[in-house]
Formats: structure tokens, C-alpha cells, sequence
């Protein structure tokens, strides 16, 4: 499993390991990847309006609509 959670803890491994610590690396893909993780599913207006950034600002963050497994 390269990229999953066990019990709540987010684990990585092999290659997905500097994708996962870059999203993790930014204050604005920490947030945004903290309402997926909380609702499941958020659209590009709902996350920009939460995180306070422009709908072009959030969609350039690079995590696309489910970046890995939460």
C-alpha cells in the first residue's frame, strides 16, 4: 500500500512519499487536503471560499480532485 491510513495515521511509502510531504509542505494544500479529508468531497468554490484563495489559486495547487486515498 503506498498510500493509505491505518487506524487514522496516514501511511506512505516507495514513490508516493515526496508527492505526499510536497502536499503536506504548503499552510494552503495542508487546509485543502484538511476539508477533503473532513467532508469527503468539496468542490473548487466550496475549498477556495474556506482556505480565503482564489478558485485559479486553489486549482493550480497541483492535488487534483482526490489526490490519494484518506
Amino acid at each position: 500500500m503506498p498510500v493509505g491510513s491505518k487506524n487514522g495515521t496516514l501511511v506512505v511509502s516507495g514513490d508516493d512519499v515526496p508527492r505526499v510531504a510536497s502536499a503536506l509542505g504548503s499552510k494552503v494544500r495542508l487546509r485543502i487536503l484538511g476539508i477533503i479529508s473532513a467532508g469527503g468531497k468539496a468542490d473548487i468554490d466550496t475549498i477556495a471560499r474556506e482556505v480565503g484563495k482564489s478558485k485559479a489559486n486553489i486549482s493550480t495547487q497541483g492535488l487534483g480532485p482526490r489526490p490519494f486515498p484518506l
